[in-house]
């Protein structure tokens, strides 16, 4: 490739957008499911996100994979919330294959967040491969190494491309006049 020439966007012509509303997103791609969680993190989103998982679990019964994104301002589950994602663990522990959570930034209440998600895992102890990461590009290349074991050739590139591209989406329908960007 030319060093002039643009660079290439990601196929994502498989990406389905699933729900978006003022708190989350989700979508699938390939074999994944991604989630955005960037306010609130609802009982409700959750039931959804596990009937989703089931339905892509179901189409690629070989594995899939998920990538939870949260942002910089969503806030910590209530008690109810956090039930239902260790239901959703537990169900994800009959399909997935691999599984990250991505909390961006610095600081204390960065690595207070990954550390919280970090020890959901070890008490859940759940069967697949999973991973906290400080940044989109360290998941996706995870998820691309974890992809290749599965036979698939998606790209850390098209995986970020992803996220990319349920960020755009949630900041122009959930959150039209750029709040909490």
């Amino acid at each position: 490739m030319s060093p002039l020439a643009p660079p290439t966007k990601p196929d994502l012509s498989s990406f389905r957008l699933l729900e978006v509303d003022v708190n989350h997103a989700k979508a699938t791609a390939f074999n994944m499911l991604f989630t955005l969680w960037c306010k609130e993190t609802q009982v409700s989103a959750y039931i959804r996100t596990s009937a989703a998982l089931k339905k892509l679990a179901a189409a690629f019964p070989g594995g899939v994979g998920v990538l939870q994104t949260v942002e910089r301002d969503a806030q910590p589950p209530n008690a109810a919330a956090r039930t239902v994602f260790n239901d959703f663990l537990t169900l994800a522990g009959t399909c997935v294959a691999h599984y990250s959570t991505v909390h961006e930034g610095s600081g204390f209440k960065a690595a207070a967040v990954r550390a919280v998600v970090s020890s959901v895992y070890l008490v859940a102890r759940p069967k697949f491969e999973h991973a906290v990461f400080s940044s989109v590009s360290q998941s996706a290349a995870w998820h691309a190494e974890r992809q290749r074991l599965l036979g698939r050739d998606e790209t850390a590139e098209q995986i970020a491309g992803v996220v990319r591209k349920l960020r755009e989406i949630y900041h122009a329908r959930a959150n039209p006049s750029g709040i909490n960007r």
